[in-house]
């Protein structure tokens, strides 16, 4: 059995790089859930409102187009909450796995 002799030959460990990539990973993973719940925010609400309106209220129940976005108004402001909800959820596990990777470093 031969064994080789290796001289000089040394892992090199930069805590400062590896930082800097730790975090280079997380200002983009914050960057993409601020990115989703911005665009949710915009998309979601006004197509929640006509499609309500048009499909919902005016087709399937037959109401009236002047009391019909009333209803779609209450729907959208429905749907703002549950996206906001879902954010501060989000953020909320998020910060709790982020104080349990800093206590256990």
């Amino acid at each position: 059995m031969k064994r080789s002799i290796v001289i000089n030959e040394e892992k090199k460990y930069n805590p400062i790089e590896e930082m800097h990539t730790e975090a280079d990973k997380r200002v983009g993973q914050v960057f993409r859930t601020m990115l989703f719940f911005t665009s949710m925010m915009v998309i979601a609400p006004i197509s929640s409102y006509f499609a309500s309106k048009k499909y919902i209220f005016e087709k399937y129940f037959s109401i009236d187009s002047d009391e019909s976005y009333i209803y779609s108004v209450a729907v959208t402001v429905i749907v703002i909450h549950l996206i906001l909800g879902a954010f501060i959820y989000i953020a909320w596990q998020d910060a709790n796995t982020s104080a349990n990777e800093k206590k256990k470093k």
